[in-house]
């Protein structure tokens, strides 16, 4: 499973990424009892953002939301339903929305392309690799061993939907020390 060396704390969330998801994507979700362990956990969402979190704190973070929105849902449904919920949010900040035009005009498999430039607009340290298998369909790596791959899927599923695709299956491949591989299918 995961590696349980930690990030290194020169790897950064930028700030539209932690507003993309908590203040935009989950407006209206975030409860009292998660508002309370984010802010136990380094994150008060009632106090200006920091220009950015170290990666483990994120992960923290993000395995809190997870852990407090969904408590009943299989972790795979859980983390999915909360990467989507993080590019829908991010979408709609300044950067989120110069990359989610940029989608639009250039469809799926030129999104997956773009997807390191994509996920470095909100953090430094995200590399991912794309391995064209057909015209709808491609192996993605990305370098994300430290939590559930069905995070990243949802984010990939909703980038994807951006793009103009249509019936997107995202598979978990292959994961270990260094990060996750997914085969990804989609329609038009």
């Amino acid at each position: 499973m995961a590696d349980s060396t930690p990030p290194r704390e020169t790897e950064l969330v930028f700030q539209q990424t932690v507003e993309g998801l908590f203040h935009v994507g989950l407006r209206g979700r975030v409860t009292p009892e998660l508002e309370a362990r984010l802010r136990n956990a380094g994150l008060d969402l009632s106090r200006p953002l920091a220009p950015a979190y170290p990666r483990s704190a994120w992960n923290h973070f993000i395995r809190l939301t997870a852990e407090t929105l969904w408590p009943d849902s299989p972790p795979e449904l859980a983390y999915h339903a909360l990467g989507r919920q993080l590019l829908a949010g991010y979408s709609e900040t300044l950067v989120g929305k110069a990359l989610a035009t940029i989608q639009r005009l250039i469809g799926p498999r030129r999104t997956l392309e773009r997807m390191t430039h994509n996920f470095r607009s909100g953090a430094n340290y995200n590399l991912t690799r794309v391995t064209q298998v057909g015209p709808d369909e491609a192996l993605f790596w990305m370098n994300e061993p430290y939590l559930h791959p069905s995070y990243v899927a949802g984010i990939l599923d909703a980038a994807l939907c951006l793009a103009g695709a249509e019936h997107v299956d995202i598979r978990v491949l292959a994961r270990d020390t260094e990060g996750c591989t997914y085969r990804i299918h989609w329609g038009a």
